[in-house]
Parts: C-alpha cells; sequence; structure tokens
C-alpha cells in the first residue's frame, strides 16, 4: 500500500514521520530512532514511507492529522484550513489539491481581515487610553464620549514575486458602535466602519 500526501500550502514542506511497523506488519522499535522525514513541494504530492503495510498507513496519518492531515474525500467540506491532503493506493487529484489551496487562501484571508480589524479596535483603546492618561497627567478632563474616530491604515508595502494584491485598507473605529467579533477579549473595543 502507498500514501500519497499532497501538499496545499505555497511553501516546501517537511513532513517527519515514525513507521511504526515493517513490511511483515512486525512492531518496530522506535527507541532512539530519529523520525523519517519526506519534502513536498507546494502544489505537489510524494508518496510517504514508501511500500507499507496498513498498520503504518494508519499511524502515519494519525501523526499528520495533528498538523492539519485531511483525507482526500473530505476536501470539498473543508471548514478550517487544510496544509496536507492524502489518499491511499490512489495520486490525490490535482482538482483536489487545487480547491484546497483556494479554501486555505480564502480562509486565511478572511481570517487576516478579522485580526486587522481587531488590531485597529485594540490601537484605539490604546490610543485613547494614553491621551487620557496624559490629559489627567496635565491636569485636563476630557469630556466622555467627545473623542474623534480614529482612522487606522495598514498598507503592505511589498508586492510578492507572485502577483498578489496589496493590502490597502484603512478602519475608522467609531467609539459608539458595538466591537467586532473577538475584540473584547482582547481590550475593551469599538467596531470599525
Amino acid at each position: 500500500m502507498r500514501l500519497y500526501v499532497a501538499n496545499c500550502t505555497q511553501q516546501n514542506m517537511v513532513v517527519f514521520y515514525r513507521t511504526e511497523f515493517d513490511r511483515e506488519g512486525n512492531q518496530i522499535d522506535q527507541r532512539g530512532k530519529l523520525p523519517r522525514q519526506q519534502g513536498i513541494p507546494p502544489g505537489r504530492q510524494e508518496v510517504v514511507g514508501g511500500d507499507l503495510q496498513k498498520d503504518s498507513i494508519d499511524a502515519i496519518i494519525g501523526q499528520l492529522e495533528v498538523y492539519g492531515l485531511v483525507a482526500e474525500k473530505d476536501v470539498a467540506s473543508l471548514a478550517k484550513t487544510a496544509p496536507m491532503i492524502f489518499n491511499v493506493d490512489q495520486p490525490v487529484k490535482p482538482r483536489s489539491i487545487e480547491l484546497a489551496r483556494e479554501t486555505n487562501k480564502m480562509i486565511l484571508f478572511a481570517q487576516g481581515r478579522d485580526r486587522r480589524e481587531r488590531a485597529a479596535v485594540i490601537v484605539n483603546d490604546l490610543v485613547q487610553n494614553q491621551i487620557s492618561a496624559d490629559m489627567a497627567a496635565r491636569g485636563s478632563e476630557q469630556p466622555a464620549g467627545q473623542t474623534d474616530p480614529l482612522e487606522v491604515e495598514f498598507e503592505q508595502l511589498d508586492q510578492s514575486e507572485l502577483g498578489e494584491s496589496r493590502i490597502e485598507e484603512g478602519y475608522r473605529v467609531d467609539p459608539k458602535a458595538a466591537a467586532p467579533r473577538g475584540a473584547k477579549a482582547a481590550g475593551k473595543g469599538r467596531r470599525h466602519n
């Protein structure tokens, strides 16, 4: 049996694994032995471990699932990133690799946007708190709720060699708006417009 593992990221990947059984199905003593490793270029797949028994394949899958390994049959229903997908005895279909890469890209883009929104709220709170502290130290008070919204801009200065679009977005933090999802855990935030 063969285990095909595809790299669905945009980076070179090296997977580390242990084979717990030999070709005859006998358990191998792993004490003192270094794990095996297999390099997989982005968007490509490799046979991991060579010809293996089912027990060894199951063991390797269990080891790599912790790092996001997903069965090819589950790619269509992905709700989280899947850096690697696998198939047993058949190569992973190129369409499945591309679907997983596109899903990963969309999920990571959405996570990045959420992080930037929360960062804008947190920076706003830090600045407002510092302004209040500075004014209190000078003996003057800032009227509650009378602050202007803070505008925060993010710009990616370097465009990648792959021609990816630049991140050019700004946030206006309104002190009267509700906090975005997850912002209250990081600080007492406000929603952006």
